[in-house]
């Protein structure tokens, strides 16, 4: 296989990826996209840039938003919105 023809399948091989992943619903309770920028997600430059407690402070804050309005707007969704949240509020408590 010639080097011309590796680069040509390695290309092939990344559209194919990339179908892949288009094509792949979005995760809006673990990982909706509109908290990412590149490879980086909100929760860890919040936790960078303001420490743990006060990221911890602000989990179970949003938690309770969750659960507060869970039967007005997003329902289970919103429940399992809120267990990420308290998730990962003992996540970062594991790192103390």
């Amino acid at each position: 296989m010639s080097d011309n023809d590796l680069a040509n399948a390695v290309k092939e091989l990344e559209n194919q990826i990339d179908g892949i992943i288009a094509d792949k619903p979005e995760d809006v309770v673990n990982h909706p996209s509109h908290y990412e920028t590149g490879k980086f997600e909100c929760i860890d430059v919040m936790t960078e840039a303001l420490g743990t407690t006060a990221v911890r402070d602000f989990c179970v804050c949003n938690a309770f938003k969750y659960i507060y309005r869970h039967k007005r707007k997003g329902g289970d969704e919103d429940i399992a919105k809120a267990n990420w949240y308290l998730n990962k509020f003992i996540e970062l408590g594991e790192h103390r």
